[in-house]
């Protein structure tokens, strides 16, 4: 079985609203239960991280899910939602993310086992510059991947690189970046998709919902 954490417990200042932009409406549904419904349609366990403002709210929805309150990192708030998974894997979902595939999920869990990790990424598309003792070094595009969820492992494995992560300090940006700097296994990618896209400012909000014939 398959425990997925979706994480919820951002600001979303970005987006200029004074509610979490996951709760805003998409096709007669707030943002993150699309993504929600297709871990749940696929039999998954599913842990909500969610901010402690938000609780009502979501209790409220009652949900076929595990419910915790997020950190203030985006490491805290998946390592709080560790401690509810109940299966040996482990995917961790943006809430953000509403259009992920059901067989890009399902590529990604047949790709975990004890020695790899596995994350959703899109190929990059544009030239990539990185400044480098204040000269511009122009990168190889074709070898870079841009990050997206879900991204998963062995529980034990996440469990052992959060853990590790907290004693050192260390502040990562996603799983990936803490399985590298923490384990032994090898990291492997599923190609994803512009749909896979994260909505952080209205303009994204704007685009889901032309995609979802959402003009409201």
């Amino acid at each position: 079985m398959v425990s997925v954490i979706i994480v919820m417990a951002g600001s979303g200042t970005r987006m200029g609203y004074n509610e979490n932009k996951v709760l805003l409406p998409l096709a007669n549904k707030p943002i993150f239960m699309h993504s929600y419904d297709l871990f749940k349609s696929l039999g998954y366990e599913v842990i909500l991280v969610v901010r402690e403002c938000d609780l009502d709210i979501i209790n409220q929805m009652n949900l076929d899910a595990k419910i915790i309150v997020g950190g203030k990192s985006r490491s805290e708030s998946v390592y709080n939602g560790l401690s509810l998974c109940s299966n040996d894997i482990v995917l961790v979902h943006d809430a953000a993310r509403p259009f992920i595939s059901k067989e890009k999920i399902i590529e990604c869990v047949s790709l975990i086992d004890d020695n790899n990790g596995v994350f959703v990424g899109k190929k990059a598309v544009d030239t990539i510059r990185q400044i480098q003792n204040n000269t511009l070094v122009t990168l190889d595009r074709n070898s870079l991947i841009c990050a997206q969820t879900p991204q998963g492992a062995k529980k034990q494995i996440l469990d052992n690189a959060y853990i590790l992560e907290k004693e050192n300090g260390f502040l990562s940006t996603d799983e990936m970046s803490i399985i590298e700097k923490y384990s032994n296994v090898s990291i492997k990618v599923v190609i994803g998709n512009d749909e896979n896209f994260k909505i952080t400012t209205k303009s994204d909000y704007a685009v889901a919902k032309e995609m979802v014939g959402d003009f409201s």
